[in-house]
């Protein structure tokens, strides 16, 4: 088990995370969090009450994703303050992420919140094809392609949500 998440966060930034930086929410949104959740520990952030209009219906309904949503919604108002230290400790499961019909649910709320800021946020194409390159290598950890197509974006299931690929 690892002490921190600097290899969750490698594939994005091999040195953003080890010094402490305050920037732009948005910012983070549309070069970080369109991405993946770079936030995974929610029991180390700190904020205010959200106001959570406007998600609402969305934020029912995601099973796994949901804080994701919520990060990214909060950030589009404000700033945010990274600070590298481990503040807090938690056990993370080797069985965390959930393989098999769970993966499939867990994929499809990633790409949800993935279109959501899409929709809403300029993204360059450098961070659209990190994007989707992360999109394949989460689909393979998952397992999804042990019983499927190999690639994410020929998942019947995947397509089924729009703007899945580049666009």
């Amino acid at each position: 088990m690892a002490a921190d998440y600097l290899a969750w966060t490698a594939d994005i930034s091999s040195t953003k995370w080890r010094e402490p930086y305050v920037r732009r929410g948005v910012d983070e949104i549309c070069d970080t969090l369109v991405i993946k959740n770079t936030i995974p520990n929610v029991s180390g952030v700190l904020l205010r009450k959200p106001d959570l209009a406007g998600i609402e219906d969305q934020l029912s309904t995601l099973r796994n994703a949901g804080d994701w949503l919520v990060y990214a919604h909060v950030l589009e108002r404000g700033d945010i303050a990274y600070f590298p230290a481990a503040l807090n400790f938690h056990r993370r499961h080797r069985g965390s992420l959930t393989i098999g019909k769970g993966g499939l649910n867990l994929m499809q709320e990633i790409l949800q919140v993935q279109q959501r800021i899409k929709a809403r946020h300029s993204i360059s194409p450098d961070i659209e094809r990190n994007r989707i390159a992360q999109l394949q290598v989460i689909y393979e950890h998952l397992q999804l392609d042990a019983d499927g197509p190999e690639s994410y974006q020929d998942h019947e299931a995947l397509r089924r949500l729009p703007s899945t690929t580049t666009g």
